[in-house]
């Protein structure tokens, strides 16, 4: 959970030296997709590892979360622009936010995919 916080840092638009306009990075800053691919291949080769079984479940559960999370996506009208009223600046912020957001909405899929590997495990021992 450490991780998707540290990973949700929103993009922060910047006056520009004239002070006329802003400027907007866009994308997540350097590292953080090695951050989510170091985190997720140390849960796969531990799964591997340990109970190369699970396997199957965290690709459900991470599946599953990516599934809803479109479905969510869908019903809020985020994936359809012309149903989005919002003036300019504020279409051009959500996007650059909506890329920047990218790394986090990935771990959590990967933790969704240990709740998922977790619930097989319960339903083992109960």
């Amino acid at each position: 959970m450490h991780l998707v916080e540290e990973l949700s840092v929103p993009v922060e638009p910047v006056k520009t030296p004239s002070g006329k306009g802003w400027r907007i990075a866009g994308g997540p800053p350097d590292g953080w997709w090695e951050k989510v691919d170091s985190f997720e291949q140390r849960i796969r080769d531990l799964l591997r590892a340990e109970h190369p079984a699970l396997l199957e479940n965290f690709a459900e559960g991470h599946n599953g979360f990516l599934r809803k999370e479109r479905e969510a996506q869908v019903t809020r009208g985020d994936s359809d622009p012309k149903e989005n009223r919002h003036p300019d600046h504020e279409k051009v912020l959500d996007f650059m936010n909506s890329t920047r957001s990218a790394p986090a909405q990935k771990t959590e899929a990967v933790l969704g995919g240990l709740v998922g590997a977790g619930r097989q495990v319960g339903s083992e021992k109960g």
